[in-house]
């Protein structure tokens, strides 16, 4: 399952060829999986360059260590990490299946290691699909 964004073409709204490129001359999209899976990583990234703001500010201006529990997610069993879990649960359950303008693009693996994400680049895989989109050029 996926999305594309329209743009105007000849008096006509059709996926927007700039973004989702034709493929064998039919329109493409973007995938839901492609994009979860991107923003997943995002999240996780953001979070670690906020952590390290937040560290040098306070080490900086401050004079302070701070110290934070990098367990991902700690071991305690609070309801924080219960959330976070059946997150990494749902993630890992994500089919690794691309459309095809999303084939080589970067995306991201991750694993659990030593009770931390470990997060890893790789290209979308290429699995062709058979995909029935809707004739644009035919549509009147």
């Amino acid at each position: 399952m996926g999305f594309w964004i329209e743009s105007p073409l000849d008096g006509r709204i059709t996926p927007d060829e700039k973004i989702h490129p034709r493929y064998h001359g039919r329109p493409s999209a973007s995938s839901y999986n492609f994009v979860l899976n991107n923003l997943y990583y995002t999240f996780y990234k953001i979070l670690y360059v906020l952590e390290e703001a937040i560290l040098e500010h306070f080490r900086d201006v401050y004079d302070i260590n701070l110290m934070f529990n990098n367990d991902y997610p700690n071991k305690n069993n609070d309801k924080t990490c219960e959330y976070w879990r059946e997150l990494n649960t749902m993630m890992k359950r994500l089919p690794r299946i691309y459309f095809p303008n999303e084939f080589g693009k970067q995306t991201f693996n991750f694993e659990e290691n030593d009770n931390k994400l470990v997060f890893t680049r790789h290209s979308g895989v290429r699995i062709v699909l058979l995909i029935n989109f809707p004739d644009i050029d035919s549509a009147t």
